[in-house]
């Protein structure tokens, strides 16, 4: 693992971690910004600046790290917000049954339900490592993301811990946020092969894909 590690800088003060909850918040300006300073630094590489039009921030949703995979204008309404998030929560609880999702349900619930958050699969993952260890790239992270709306949509102790709010509110901007996350993972399932217990953590994301296509084309 030294391979990946040298030429990553790391800071001492986490600035750039995000909790989990302001991925529900609404509005436009990213999380965090990517600093080159702080990436993996490649020999022969030059400088790469930001060519992101201004006006970009304010017309697409670029919410989460300044970039976007799709970048597509946001519902206007709130009305229409809210479908967006029904129907997210209708498609996963398709992907949770055993007869809509029954080739991968089986290895996508034990992987739900078994991390154990020991993050071995961050030093394992290549996008993680290069960005300078920003926190919402870890492998499991997005998973957790998830994992969390499972539980409090289709798990007893998620509902009972939403009634204490101790859970994250499932909004536009979560989900939005969470549709970016599922596409800056390379599905290399790297770190499938370092957790201890076999936590996919790349079948995770490749089914959250799946859920976000048919979001996409419906």
């Amino acid at each position: 693992m030294q391979l990946y590690k040298t030429g990553i800088r790391r800071k001492k003060n986490r600035e750039d971690k995000v909790c989990f909850k302001e991925l529900s918040k609404p509005g436009k300006e990213p999380l965090f910004k990517l600093e080159e300073k702080e990436m993996l630094q490649i020999p022969g590489i030059e400088e790469i600046k930001d060519q992101t039009p201004e006006n970009w921030y304010q017309t697409y949703n670029l919410s989460l790290d300044g970039y976007s995979m799709f970048p597509q204008p946001d519902p206007i309404s709130q009305e229409e917000k809210a479908k967006i998030v029904k129907r997210f929560l209708s498609g996963l609880k398709k992907l949770l049954n055993p007869k809509s999702n029954w080739t991968f349900i089986r290895p996508l619930k034990l992987s739900l339900e078994n991390c154990v958050r020991c993050n071995t699969c961050a030093d394992a993952c290549h996008l993680y490592l290069a960005s300078g260890r920003k926190e919402v790239y870890r492998p499991n992270f997005r998973s957790e993301i998830l994992r969390k709306i499972y539980e409090k949509h289709f798990t007893l102790t998620g509902k009972l811990n939403a009634l204490l709010g101790e859970e994250i509110d499932i909004t536009y901007d979560l989900i939005r946020r969470l549709f970016e996350l599922a596409y800056r993972c390379t599905l290399c399932r790297r770190c499938v092969l370092y957790c201890p217990i076999g936590v996919d953590n790349g079948l995770i994301a490749r089914e959250l894909r799946k859920l976000f296509s048919h979001l996409v084309k419906n």
